[in-house]
């Protein structure tokens, strides 16, 4: 999830131009400019997941990301990340950010897919539980790979086994956040702006 930190200069600035509008008025109007930095914020998420940071596959990640405008005591504050509205976070968020090592849990072996398994947009055609049960007999593994027999007796490497792999720190939530701070204070100035000219 991303926290948007606002640098005390530009809190300043904005608290000085919050000072000229009545007092009653403030929170709906810093409400509604933090709503529109959200959701701008969420955008380029999205955007950065689909190809300009991530290399999108599936999809999933890029529809979990929301945002959510929570409103605590005189508090106002906004996140943006996966499933922040539903509860459903994707479990591959954190690791695309911060990086790290993928062990397996309940099975003695992770299974990468190979090329041979790969659809264009680079995700698996099946799992290897469902190459096991499709093709029972034309399924063997040998060297740390699953391979599958195929007619003439081809042979066709579809897993690689591994113990664990390590994933990139990509830092897609902090470089976005990174790439629109100064849209965000553009943002809540134009939203107070607003509010003067009412």
């Amino acid at each position: 999830m991303i926290d948007l930190k606002i640098d005390k200069r530009d809190v300043d600035k904005l608290m000085r131009k919050l000072k000229n509008i009545d007092i009653s008025k403030r929170p709906k109007i810093l409400l509604q400019g933090l709503k529109r930095a959200a959701i701008m914020v969420e955008r380029k998420l999205k955007a950065n997941v689909s190809g300009r940071i991530l290399k999108r596959r599936t999809g999933h990640l890029a529809k979990s990301i929301q945002n959510k405008v929570i409103v605590q005591d005189k508090n106002i504050s906004a996140v943006i990340g996966s499933g922040v509205r539903t509860g459903k976070r994707l479990p591959y968020a954190n690791i695309h950010e911060t990086g790290g090592a993928i062990t397996p849990k309940n099975v003695r072996f992770l299974t990468i897919p190979l090329k041979e398994n790969l659809t264009p947009a680079g995700t698996a055609r099946f799992t290897a539980r469902e190459l096991f049960e499709d093709y029972p007999g034309d399924v063997f593994i040998g060297k740390g790979v699953i391979f599958l027999k195929k007619r003439g007796n081809k042979v066709s490497p579809m897993f690689a086994l591994k113990k664990s792999v390590r994933i990139p720190q990509r830092r897609y939530l902090s470089r976005t956040v990174e790439q629109m701070r100064k849209r965000v204070i553009s943002v809540l100035k134009g939203s107070i702006e607003r509010g003067l000219s009412q």
